[in-house]
């Protein structure tokens, strides 16, 4: 599980960081140029591309650097990230709220393919089911860090809170821009929130709110390499990965699991080279999001065998009964989503093969798990008692 967690963390991080880049191009419309550089058989790299590809580069690069001097930073920034995320999606939905009646009033929910194709509502949820599933990708860390928490209610109540928040902003955000955007536009938009602003009243807001996720999606980026540079650090220290990864530098950062978490993911920032930010970003977020379901999927499966073998539950047929209830429908949501991942197989194969990858490597790099590599001049590891919030893959 914690490959697979960890490998599902490249492609997100890039997400992220391709999402900066369309924002980035509210102030710097040379980053959607069309003009081509240069071309190599059927391949084109044109201008905009070449540019964004370059600064995804320049930001993941930048923040490793910043990191590796002070790990802790990204605790700081984050704070300052989430009160941005906050104020932007309230002043959208303030400045749009009075199209929300007529997004609920539309009673035709068809869509039309460039080809004529009509597509009916049932087959617009499948589409995206896995785009659906992203945006909620990450929940789960309350969990992972509910070892610091004075109580476990309050973990699950913050938890549920934090969902229904976000399915409200979510809803709300959505139709909105549904509303103040043309489909042909929407379609080919690589900051939709900025561009629904633009249409609504000008660009003053749209600047503010593109600087607002700015801000936020820098949070974002720094918080989501922090995290991924912990899987495989906090597992070597638990003897899951090799000792390699639990080196750190004399900062006290883990510099080597840092390093090679951003190299895997600047891999799939070359996404940006081959298509626009918006086709980037959407192939480098179902491909973690197929990646994480994996995970996901395999908890399931392990609750489902909790609640009928009857283990940990004693008595409590109640709790038992509600839990089954519960985890049948999240195997139920799981096979939909896988199902619906495959309606691209290349990026469904490429997924799910980042999981089964461990499957080989995993051995691999586990092979010398009991030698201890020398530790180079500087390095040294952080104090024993700090808190190991991946524990539970173990």
């Amino acid at each position: 599980m914690t490959w697979g967690y960890w490998a599902a963390n490249w492609s997100a991080n890039a997400s992220i960081i391709i999402s900066f880049a369309g924002y980035l191009s509210t102030f710097f419309p040379v980053l959607q140029s069309r003009e081509v550089l240069f071309a190599v058989g059927n391949f084109q790299l044109e201008t905009g591309r070449a540019l964004t590809f370059t600064i995804c580069t320049a930001v993941l690069w930048a923040i490793h650097w910043i990191l590796c001097r002070d790990f802790s930073s990204g605790g700081k920034i984050s704070v300052l990230a989430t009160t941005a995320k906050v104020a932007g999606f309230l002043l959208f939905i303030l400045l749009l709220g009075g199209s929300l009646e007529l997004a609920f009033a539309k009673d035709d929910f068809s869509f039309v393919r460039p080809g004529g194709e009509t597509v009916p509502l049932l087959k617009q949820m499948n589409a995206a089911a896995v785009l659906m599933l992203w945006g909620f990708n990450g929940i789960e860390s309350a969990v992972m860090l509910s070892n610091r928490a004075r109580s476990q209610k309050d973990v699950k109540r913050a938890t549920l809170l934090g969902l229904m928040i976000t399915v409200f902003i979510y809803i709300f955000i959505t139709l909105l821009t549904m509303k103040a955007v043309p489909l042909a536009q929407l379609q080919e938009s690589q900051k939709p929130l900025v561009d629904a602003l633009n249409r609504a009243i000008g660009g003053g807001g749209g600047m503010i709110l593109a600087l607002l996720a700015l801000i936020s999606l820098t949070g974002s980026i720094i918080g989501w390499i922090v995290v991924s540079a912990e899987v495989p650090y906090q597992a070597a220290k638990n003897g899951l990965f090799p000792s390699f990864f639990a080196r750190t530098n004399a900062k006290g950062s883990p510099g080597r699991s840092m390093f090679w978490t951003n190299l895997l993911t600047q891999v799939f920032l070359f996404s940006t080279v081959s298509g626009t930010v918006g086709q980037a970003y959407n192939f480098a977020a179902i491909v973690a999001t197929l990646s994480y379901l994996v995970p996901y999927f395999v908890t399931v499966l392990y609750q489902l065998k909790l609640v009928v073998t009857g283990e940990t539950y004693q008595s409590r047929w109640i709790s038992r009964t509600k839990d089954g209830i519960i985890t049948f429908f999240a195997l139920l949501y799981s096979l939909w989503v896988i199902k619906s991942g495959t309606d691209d197989w290349l990026t469904f194969v490429l997924g799910i093969g980042l999981f089964a990858s461990g499957l080989i490597l995993y051995p691999i790099l586990m092979k010398n798990r009991g030698e201890e590599a020398d530790k180079p001049e500087g390095e040294g590891m952080l104090p024993a008692k700090k808190t190991l919030p991946f524990q539970q893959f173990k």
